[in-house]
């Protein structure tokens, strides 16, 4: 009961508030996610913590490739995540429950 999923945009493409990262920084935030991966907590909806998921490792996608029905470009960062309750599984598998947050802080900078 495993699913994979997208950590992040790939580098340099914009998120949903209009920001991006490169790909230098997405090598470190999967970096740091792996070296702390053992303090990361499944969590529902920002709301309410939980141990029915974890995740297993990150990596950044090195070729362009389909993961399912949907094309995961190179330089995607994605997670692994174990799921230990077959309805929480079924849930994410049927789309009930989707996505992924990384819970990370960061800080805007300017880009001439």
């Amino acid at each position: 009961m495993q699913a994979i999923e997208v950590m992040y945009c790939p580098p340099e493409k914009d998120d949903l508030h209009g920001e991006r990262i490169s790909e230098i920084e997405i090598r470190k935030m999967v970096d740091n996610f792996n070296a702390n991966i053992n303090n990361v907590k499944g969590n529902l909806g920002h709301i309410k913590n939980t141990d029915k998921f974890y995740p297993i490792k990150a990596w950044v996608n090195e070729v362009d490739c389909m993961i399912g029905d949907q094309l995961v470009v190179e330089g995607t960062p994605l997670v692994k995540i174990q799921f230990k309750d077959p309805e929480l599984y079924e849930a994410r598998k049927s789309g009930k429950i989707m996505g992924l947050s990384i819970g990370a802080m960061g800080r805007s900078v300017e880009k001439d």
